[in-house]
């Protein structure tokens, strides 16, 4: 048999291929980061401008009304007046309320639709939305005084009250991170969004109040805040890619709930149908957070790698009326709790800090923004650098000493980095209830174990380090003898920012994967429910003060509030104590 070829070998080719020619793999996380980025700062950009011409609207119609001289300007010392600021408070008091709100009806309908479709759907609708506002407010800049006022409310409407928050963007980008990454990376890529997000406001509270001053008017500095926005839009449409999250089983399989069946049925009232609404924005992500019995353990999954769990229970189950065997919940009713109170504290005390430098030591919109710049840029620092750093070098010693506490925590934390490709990641309880589904097999007798995992609390640690390091700096603030010392201060507050990725985490951490959306929107609602009393305790608080005591409002968030309100801090700090430092012993 003839063995040699009739063709000879094949000359190798005269070009080689280049080495180098292996695709840069992308991490599908990295995508989300730009967005926030961008976001903040067609928004911050405008905040200062925003604020100097409501308040020169403010004075000029209090002038007005009081003074047959005519209105001042802004350089008049009339303006300084302290019945001025007065009413100045109590305007961004209300805009506070109404946008807290507005947000919390919100971050329902960005969760809803993020079932119904996608992320990647939720931040477009929420680019244009913001691009259309800014763009109104350039037409109402360029119109006549017959049409500006409709023009300036619609703006004040659309922008304030729908998309002018800045931290309304934070929950579709936190929720496109974690469908793309696992329990070990989660924290770090949620720490370099909020980083990215502060990072926004960096040059856009500098920028936009240096050119107002500049050019003395506001309009180029919302033509800049509308180029920003519309280049969030192209890149949304062209460049974001979907995240593959927990979808509606409803919208998947063709069926409808109980809700959309009844507003589907013909002669229903119109308050049928509200509730309904009601019911998909608000109520059914806010029941995932209250106690309830995990009626079934986690089990093994098809991959053999992934635990997961059977999630089949109703929204009355969620109540805690289950009877079945299961031990009851009450994490993430703990962490709802200390979320609303840490916000009531801390919410408003930024704007506080700007108004009570705005009115009672004459700091101009220029030296807001750079107040505020080096705010973010100290919290950009803390969320970008120092928060990843300590993650990454302290994470292998609370690794260690979980290999110590628990024998089986190693092959099963290993199988959890496999198990990440299928979007499914490992918390403390998994361990549990995997030992004890074990043992339960083998006949043998449940044994509890006494601590959990801990593959939180580093998480916890770093939360109760930052509400120190701020508590502190908010006590000291009303002290401030200079311009340095009110920047050192809130440098330091800025460095605090750490405990919000560290949160996220620790709620998402303690429940199924398949309820992340509803654990961030749940807790995204009770952020603004905490930022609108925020808003009305504070706010109400230096606008009552601000003639007499304006300090009072710094002891409020901090330590105490003078004269009456003692008794009512010191509820507030001993229920944030009691709600806080369970988080030792219980993580």
């Amino acid at each position: 048999m003839e063995t040699t070829p009739l063709l000879g070998a094949r000359p190798p080719p005269r070009w080689l291929p280049f080495p180098h020619t292996r695709k840069i793999h992308i991490h599908p996380a990295f995508y989300i980061f730009p967005i926030p980025f961008f976001a903040q700062l067609s928004i911050q950009s405008q905040a200062t401008t925003v604020l100097e011409i409501i308040r020169g609207v403010i004075c000029r119609v209090y002038w007005e009304k009081d003074d047959a001289d005519g209105p001042p300007g802004l350089e008049d010392p009339r303006c300084l007046d302290p019945r001025v600021g007065q009413l100045f408070s109590t305007f961004m008091t209300v805009n506070g309320v109404l946008t807290a709100i507005c947000i919390f009806i919100m971050y329902g309908a960005m969760n809803h639709y993020t079932r119904k479709r996608s992320v990647r759907f939720v931040l477009i609708a929420l680019s244009s939305v913001l691009t259309f506002a800014n763009a109104l407010f350039v037409l109402a800049l360029f119109s006549s005084s017959n049409i500006q006022v409709p023009i300036l409310v619609a703006w004040f409407v659309v922008s304030v009250l729908f998309v002018g928050a800045p931290d309304l963007w934070m929950l579709p980008c936190s929720a496109h991170i974690i469908n793309t990454t696992n329990a070990d990376q989660r924290t770090s890529y949620l720490s370099l969004n909020y980083g990215a997000f502060l990072s926004g406001g960096i040059p856009a509270f500098a920028l936009g109040g240096a050119i107002t001053e500049k050019y003395g008017s506001p309009k180029p500095t919302f033509i800049i805040a509308t180029a920003f926005s519309a280049i969030l839009v192209l890149y949304c449409v062209f460049i974001l890619p979907e995240s593959s999250g927990p979808k509606d089983d409803s919208s998947s399989s063709g069926s409808s709930t109980p809700h959309e069946e009844t507003q589907h049925e013909e002669g229903d009232s119109v308050w049928k149908r509200m509730w309904g609404t009601v019911y998909t924005f608000i109520i059914l992500p806010l029941g995932v957070l209250l106690p309830r019995r995990e009626a079934s353990l986690y089990k093994s999954s098809e991959t053999g790698s992934t635990i997961s769990v059977n999630n089949n229970t109703s929204a009355s189950n969620s109540n805690g009326s289950n009877k079945k065997g299961g031990k009851r919940n009450y994490r993430l009713f703990l962490l709802g709790l200390h979320i609303l109170f840490a916000n009531l504290s801390s919410s408003y005390i930024v704007s506080c800090v700007i108004i009570f430098l705005t009115t009672t030591r004459e700091y101009r919109p220029d030296d807001n923004g750079y107040l505020l710049s080096l705010l973010l840029l100290a919290s950009a620092i803390s969320l970008l650098l120092v928060t990843p750093a300590l993650l990454k070098l302290l994470r292998p010693l609370y690794d260690r000493y979980l290999i110590g506490l628990h024998p089986n925590a190693a092959q099963i934390k290993k199988s959890s980095t496999s198990s990440s490709a299928h979007g499914r990641s490992i918390s403390g309880r998994d361990i549990r209830e995997e030992q004890e589904q074990e043992q339960e097999d083998s006949g043998g007798k449940k044994e509890k174990l006494d601590e959990e995992y801990p593959s939180t609390k580093l998480e916890v640690h770093i939360t109760i380090l930052s509400w120190v390091l701020e508590i502190v700096t908010v006590v000291a603030l009303p002290y401030s003898r200079s311009a340095g010392d009110v920047l050192v201060l809130m440098m330091l507050y800025g460095v605090s920012a750490a405990r919000q990725p560290t949160t996220r985490t620790i709620c998402v951490a303690s429940a199924a994967k398949r309820e992340s959306g509803d654990i961030l929107t749940a807790t995204s609602m009770l952020s603004s429910i905490g930022a609108a009393m925020s808003t009305f305790v504070l706010g109400s608080t230096l606008s009552g003060t601000m003639t007499s005591s304006p300090t009072s409002v710094f002891w409020l968030s901090g330590v105490r509030r003078l004269h009456l309100s003692f008794h009512v801090v010191f509820i507030y700090f001993s229920m944030l104590f009691i709600i806080t430092y369970p988080f030792v012993l219980w993580f």
